[in-house]
């Protein structure tokens, strides 16, 4: 197990009990800043899935082939005490006013029962009413 970042280990990344290879390593650090940031302002977060091998990516029905977790540009969170949407509203407000912040935060999607979180450029901001 290697830490990627102060509350953040590469196991809570890994697919299927198989940890991220290096070159995915480098980006889940940089996606690490972000979350980071967000634990300051939302405490604990639970990886829900983070890095993808393509075999277990492709078995997920409604993936993408081009998915930001087979390069370990995305994860998708949950918190304990938070639902999607606030989380959402956070990234947003740690994007708005962070200018490296900007250079980084991509995707930001409520799916569900957790947030998508994707340091993929450009940013995309799903409609308003995708959260919740």
């Amino acid at each position: 197990m290697a830490q990627l970042s102060p509350h953040f280990s590469d196991s809570e990344f890994a697919c299927k009990g198989v940890l991220p290879p290096p070159g995915v390593v480098v980006k889940l650090k940089k996606l690490c800043k972000v979350l980071e940031q967000l634990r300051i302002l939302a405490g604990p977060l639970k990886i829900t899935s983070g890095w993808r091998s393509p075999e277990h990516n492709a078995s997920l029905k409604g993936s993408s082939k081009t998915s930001h977790h087979l390069t370990g540009e995305a994860c998708d969170i949950q918190s304990d005490t938070l639902s999607p949407g606030q989380l959402a509203a956070m990234v947003l407000a740690i994007r708005a006013n962070s200018t490296e912040m900007q250079g980084l935060v991509g995707e930001v999607l409520v799916e569900g029962m957790h947030l998508h979180l994707s340091i993929r450029l450009p940013f995309e901001l799903m409609r308003d009413d995708r959260y919740a």
